[in-house]
């Protein structure tokens, strides 16, 4: 068990302790971070459990897991971000990328592969869209995404 806490963080990511055959009303241990309460979980489960076995998981509800509340927050100030950003035309809040054009030519050969070549920027209220390349400024890719270069088998 001590390999699986270290891998779920915890106690810092709460764990669920449940009994293996399935819901038993009352024995579902949600929000565990202490070492004691996870024993006594797994205990009273064991015992319910027609295998004797229990179903120990991460807690993945947010305000009990500290790596999807830091993954929450930077959707949040995407979103605010997004929210911030005004249509060049009608001057509506939400202008962003809606959409990507694959086609980036392949350094050997030259044809379009499936890498993304252009972002398309769109607003949400007038469908107004401008395409511009790619921002990290890359105008071809290697050939290990090409497949005329780099075949499937």
């Amino acid at each position: 068990m001590g390999d699986f806490l270290k891998k779920a963080d915890f106690p810092s990511h709460a764990l669920i302790v449940r009994p293996n055959s399935g819901f038993l009303p009352g024995l579902t241990f949600k929000g565990l971070n202490k070492i004691d309460a996870v024993k006594e979980a797994i205990k009273r489960c064991a015992s319910a459990s027609i295998d004797g076995q229990v179903l120990i998981q991460t807690d993945m509800r947010a305000h009990m897991n500290p790596t999807r509340m830091k993954v929450i927050t930077e959707l949040a100030e995407k979103m605010a971000n997004r929210l911030a950003t005004l249509c060049p035309k009608c001057s509506c809040p939400g202008w962003g990328i809606v959409d990507y054009i694959k086609g980036l030519p392949c350094e050997d050969c030259g044809i379009k592969t499936k890498i993304m070549s252009h972002e398309v920027y769109g607003c949400p209220s007038c469908d107004y869209r401008e395409t511009i390349p790619r921002q990290d400024g890359l105008q071809t890719t290697s050939p290990m995404y090409c497949d005329l270069c780099n075949p499937y088998i």
